[in-house]
């Protein structure tokens, strides 16, 4: 049998003293004496005992007894069996009504005897059993939760997430009750221990949600498990690390922009920069973010931008407005509902300004990132342009270098670059603006104030308003060179003449002029400044008499003005006939009165509106039964009589010549297609200057002779050479009346001549005369040497005229315009249309004018002189030319 130690298992007793007597009544013994005896009285321990065991008590009660020997109290003992272990005997010395007794869990799945005992004496001999029970085995067959496996990742990500921890279920002998064993688990998170989360019920998969990590630290994560105890022992069964949460991260902050305070008209590409900045802060690692770029009343879309940046391109497109706008670029964070913070705000400049009820563009045509663009400045020329054409030619390159745009580069001889192909460049720009028209060109030409100067470069300014249009040169379409910056330029309009060619507005700084007019010379390039695209005067319709032959009539023509309030309806025809009136938006029918057909031609007439060709053509027959006149001399005639000649062209058998006289007086003759020329008998004039008139066929020819009166006319201070200065047979001497003489720069004694006819093509040929032929050139010539009309044999004895000596002519002597002649003395002096050889340009300009050099120098420039101008209207005497061009010589000498 093996012993059971009691001592290990039971509570502590309590006893309570008692006397002892002793109960023998011999003389030599003790006298008896009254004794406490402990008896059993009751238990707690049940029948049947739980196999885990528990804590009873037992219960006695002291009785007395006398006896003669012996002490007070009878000690006793008791002792617990349980199944075949004995226990130790634990001794009760004292008196005690109670004792505690544990009986320990049955570690058997087989039930078990429990006794308690107890004995009297010391010894405790003899043992009696005063409780019996069972106890229930505590080891069974149940299901056991062991961890399997985890969805948490070895570093968890530092925003948490969700996980599962799986378990699995196993069958072990455990002690008994319950047969589920609850377990509990908790999570910790770094030092942050989690309550713990109890499981009552089998289960194989729990949930666990790990939080963000708010720490600049990484941080352990641990799961255990453990059973249901007062305390339990935990056991790891998921360890892993969480990233820090809060780390030094880059944070975009707004820094600079590029965008000005005040935007350039013509818009542009900026930059808005951003700067970084360290903070600690949550994941994500990089805040997305919006911005947002409004001009004016548009609102730009968002754009997003989800990875760090230092700055944003921005396009600021043109303000095609009369007024400056605002500019405003926003930055918000990536949400639905944005809260918008402004970062730059600037002003854009007006790109627009009115002139003469049209709203122009500051600046010209140019081209950038393969768009036509306008022009940054006032001051940047642009692009070079043929009239109506797509291509574009840098104006930066003094020689064409190959390269055209369209506003894409492309490769393309400068010869081979088209004209009149209907191609605005404005519109390719943007819708809202066109190319002006020739009205709108107009008020330019009305509008002009004085030469100006921005950024070093010259151009013309305007009266009342800042618009700027600078003198950006030509390119030549043969040579491809550039010439006359800061010096002239044109600007091409809308439309063109019968032939198609094109509207431009021309500038002369130089020379101090400006037209209005068709490209006649066709090989040039020019620039092309926009105006808003209001809607243009049109054709509507037209209607024709009847019977349209050669006389004159009126066509009726019905347009539609757009938002002009005046322009021009045109007829043009084959034959130069030009007719044309004034439209205006109340009164946009219009009659055009066509004139006779006074040619033995047919006559093609076309119908212009605003200049622009409406495709309306139409034929005027030639004339029939016609007397026309053709020529008459002489033009002027002294007091005494004389015979006028008057010659026509008829197809009639007969036809009368009148002339008639302002006097009243009247003198006919009789012509025929035979005899076309009719001669007049004019009697001397008795009376004062009469003009007369020459009548052909019954109509006014507008031809006229004026007869003197017998006076002597004051003589000029000079006499006049008759023709320009030339060189003939190596000598110094004058041309014809009627004939070119060579050109000169001023006071130079080299003179050069041109191929007849001249034409804006001429060219100087490198061989000059002073008066011997030799080779030079141009830009060798020499200036200010010496007076070429002195040099004329005699030598000494002509000058060249001065101011004074030209305006004399002006003032005193008949000027016939078209036949650009002088009436002096009774004599013709004629001047031969030349123009003016161009130093920059190396050609002839003005083909067309009359221009003569004067020996008076500019009034404030230096090394410019004055000349006389002949164009369409009366001779003039001109401001200067640099004495570096070429013009005729007319020589004076003393009476």
């Amino acid at each position: 049998m093996k012993n059971f130690r009691l001592s290990a298992l039971l509570c502590c007793v309590s006893l309570c003293g008692f006397a002892a007597c002793s109960d023998d009544k011999t003389d030599d013994q003790p006298e008896p004496q009254a004794y406490q005896v402990t008896q059993f009285e009751s238990s707690t321990i049940p029948a049947s005992i739980p196999g885990e065991g528990g804590g009873y008590k037992l219960t006695f009660v002291i009785r007395t007894e006398t006896r003669s020997t012996g002490a007070t109290f009878e000690p006793w003992a008791y002792r617990l069996t349980l199944g075949d272990a004995v226990g130790d005997a634990v001794t009760v010395s004292k008196p005690t009504t109670e004792i505690a007794i544990t009986i320990p869990p049955n570690r058997s799945k087989e039930e078990r005897g429990v006794a308690v005992e107890m004995a009297s004496g010391v010894k405790a001999e003899t043992w009696t059993k005063i409780v019996e029970a069972t106890q229930e085995g505590s080891l069974k067959d149940y299901q056991v939760t062991k961890f399997e496996s985890t969805t948490i990742p070895a570093t968890v990500p530092a925003g948490g997430g969700d996980y599962d921890v799986l378990f699995r279920l196993e069958v072990e002998t455990r002690a008994a009750a319950p047969l589920f064993v609850a377990w509990q688990y908790r999570v910790t998170l770094g030092d942050a221990v989690g309550d713990a989360v109890e499981v009552t019920e089998p289960t194989e998969k729990i949930g666990i949600h790990i939080d963000a990590s708010e720490s600049v630290e990484e941080r352990a994560v641990i799961v255990e498990m453990a059973e249901v105890a007062e305390t339990p022992v935990w056991t790891k069964i998921v360890e892993a690390k969480q990233e820090a949460g809060r780390k030094e991260y880059e944070v975009t902050e707004f820094e600079s922009t590029t965008i000005p305070a005040s935007v350039p008209f013509a818009g542009g590409d900026y930059e808005v920069k951003f700067r970084t900045k360290i903070e600690t802060r949550a994941t994500p690692q990089f805040e997305p973010w919006q911005y947002r770029l409004t001009v004016g009343e548009a609102v730009g879309e968002p754009v997003v931008v989800d990875e760090p940046t230092e700055s944003v391109a921005v396009h600021i497109g043109a303000n095609y407005s009369e007024k400056e706008v605002d500019v405003i670029f926003e930055t918000a964070a990536a949400s639905q509902t944005p809260v918008w913070t402004k970062v730059v705000e600037a002003k854009q400049q007006a790109g627009m300004e009115l002139l003469g009820g049209f709203y122009w563009t500051k600046s010209n045509v140019s081209v950038k990132n393969d768009r036509f663009v306008l022009a940054d400045k006032p001051s940047d020329s642009g692009l070079f342009f043929r009239h109506e054409s797509g291509y574009g030619v840098p104006s930066d390159e003094a020689t064409y270098a190959g390269t055209a745009y369209t506003p894409a580069p492309v490769q393309i001889a400068i010869d081979a670059i088209p004209q009149n192909e209907g191609v605005d460049p404005c519109s390719l720009i943007d819708p809202a603006l066109r190319m002006p028209t020739y009205a709108e060109l107009s008020e330019l030409y009305y509008g002009e104030d004085v030469q100006r100067t921005q950024d070093g470069v010259t151009g013309m300014g305007y009266t009342g308003v800042s618009l700027f249009l600078p003198y950006c040169g030509v390119m030549s379409t043969e040579t491809g060179t550039s010439v006359g910056k800061s010096t002239f330029g044109g600007y091409w309009g809308l439309g063109g003449d019968f032939h198609g060619n094109g509207v431009i507005y021309s500038l002369n700084g130089e020379i101090g002029y400006s037209l209005l007019d068709y490209d006649a010379v066709g090989t040039n390039m020019a620039m092309v400044r926009c105006v808003r695209n209001v809607p243009q005067p049109k054709y509507v319709m037209h209607t024709l008499p009847e019977t349209v032959d050669y006389k004159a009539f009126s066509l009726n023509v019905e347009t539609d003005p757009g938002a002009f309030t005046y322009y021009d309806v045109t007829v043009w025809g084959d034959d130069g006939t030009f007719t044309q009136t004034g439209a205006t938006d109340a009164r946009p029918q219009v009659s055009v009165g066509i004139p006779k057909n006074d040619t033995k031609q047919d006559r093609t007439l076309r119908l212009f509106v605003n200049h622009i060709y409406t495709g309306v053509e139409f034929v005027q027959p030639a004339m029939t039964d016609y007397a026309l006149y053709v020529s008459h001399t002489p033009a002027s005639a002294e007091y005494g009589a004389f015979t006028l000649s008057v010659t026509c062209d008829s197809d009639m058998t007969s036809f009368p010549v009148v002339v008639k006289g302002s006097d009243g007086g009247e003198w006919s003759g009789t012509g025929s297609k035979e005899n076309p020329t009719v001669e007049i008998a004019i009697p001397e004039n008795t009376g004062e200057e009469r003009t007369l008139s020459i009548w052909v066929n019954g109509v006014d020819t507008k031809k006229t002779v004026k007869q003197g009166k017998q006076v002597v006319q004051k003589p000029l201070s000079v006499v006049w050479s008759e023709g320009y200065l030339t060189v003939k047979d190596g000598a110094y001497t004058f041309a014809g009346p009627q004939s070119l003489g060579l050109y000169f720069k001023h006071n130079s004694k080299y003179g050069f001549a041109l191929e007849v006819p001249v034409s804006g093509t001429s060219k100087y040929s490198g061989k000059v005369y002073g008066p011997d032929e030799a080779e030079m050139a141009y830009a060798d010539i020499p200036v200010g040497e010496v007076d070429p009309c002195s040099l004329v044999a005699p030598v000494g004895t002509w000058r060249m005229p001065t101011e004074a000596e030209f305006q004399e002519l002006i003032d005193n002597c008949e000027a016939d315009n078209a036949a650009k002649t002088f009436v002096v003395e009774g004599n013709s002096l004629g001047f031969v249309a030349s123009g003016i050889y161009y130093a920059s340009s190396n050609k002839l300009m003005t083909p067309t004018y009359v221009m003569v050099w004067m020996s008076t120098p500019h009034d404030t420039k230096a090394d410019y002189y004055k000349y006389m101008m002949w164009g369409t209207t009366t001779p003039k005497v001109a401001a200067g030319a640099i004495q570096d061009n070429s013009m005729m010589v007319r020589c004076v000498r003393a009476r």
